[in-house]
């Protein structure tokens, strides 16, 4: 009997995605929230879901080309931190006033992705300049899930250009923390689970049952076998850091929190283990 891979079970992370996505809605519809919030949401993640397939053929063209992937991830960051529309002095995002998508949890994912099927100079370059534009926008909660992720590959693959990543990923981190932004935290996207346990307990539970629920799919992958063992575990990291900053600290509460790039960037993330990483035996 075969082991499961990410492919036989595709649908596996888009349907934890929906359910965190559902549980926060409710908390929107039924709480304080703009309407059209949960509107958003709702389109985010039917397009989403719409869309993986396609989401899966570009996460396996961009893996075909990994340096060019990584560098043009760095490029989205840096530029994004200079030109980015501004918002009380943080440029995280793209897009309109109405609807504004995270840069960074659409490309870090990619980076991810590279850094576990091609660790070396050029990739560890690339990822210390995008964790220098995260340092500039500032993003802080996506400096500390890059350094899990980073991390994570370093406790299963042990190597010097990992390694080198890592450390910058981590100064970086510090950096941003000692520096944090000024924007004022709002209801419904940080702090989502104390917003719902406020309101009813039984809003509380879904909401947490969302969150933790997260990681879960590619926790699965990581327990099937070793080939897609490091990106899985990665991006598992990353996605248990983005949620524990978010219940710490006042950073946004990714999915069941508004948001458009966390809902596109989880369907990527799950998108990329169709792809997976070669064994050092391939590389």
């Amino acid at each position: 009997m075969t082991r499961l891979q990410a492919d036989d079970t595709w649908w596996l992370g888009v349907a934890v995605a929906a359910f965190a996505v559902i549980s926060g809605q409710i908390v929107m519809v039924l709480g304080e929230a703009p309407p059209h919030t949960a509107w958003v949401q709702f389109v985010a993640i039917t397009f989403a879901a719409a869309t993986f397939p396609l989401m899966s053929q570009g996460a396996e063209q961009a893996m075909r080309w990994p340096l060019a992937t990584v560098w043009l991830c760095a490029a989205a960051i840096l530029l994004t931190a200079m030109f980015g529309p501004d918002v009380e002095g943080v440029r995280r995002w793209a897009g309109t006033p109405a609807v504004a998508i995270h840069v960074g949890h659409l490309v870090t994912p990619l980076a991810i992705g590279v850094a576990a099927r091609r660790p070396g100079p050029w990739s560890a370059s690339a990822l210390a300049a995008l964790s220098l534009g995260l340092a500039l926008q500032p993003d802080a909660a996506g400096l500390i899930a890059l350094t899990a992720a980073l991390g994570g590959l370093l406790a299963l693959e042990r190597n010097r250009w990992t390694a080198a990543a890592l450390a910058a990923a981590a100064l970086a981190t510090l950096w941003a923390l000692l520096n944090p932004d000024t924007l004022a935290p709002v209801s419904w996207v940080e702090g989502m689970p104390a917003t719902a346990l406020s309101m009813e307990l039984w809003l509380g539970f879904l909401v947490a049952l969302g969150l933790c629920l997260m990681p879960m799919p590619f926790l699965f992958i990581a327990a099937q076998g070793r080939r897609r063992r490091p990106l899985a575990t990665a991006l598992a990291a990353y996605w248990l850091a983005l949620i524990g900053a978010s219940l710490v600290a006042a950073f946004p509460t990714p999915l069941v929190g508004y948001g458009v790039g966390p809902i596109l960037g989880y369907v990527l993330s799950w998108a990329l283990l169709r792809v997976g990483a070669p064994s050092a035996r391939q590389r």
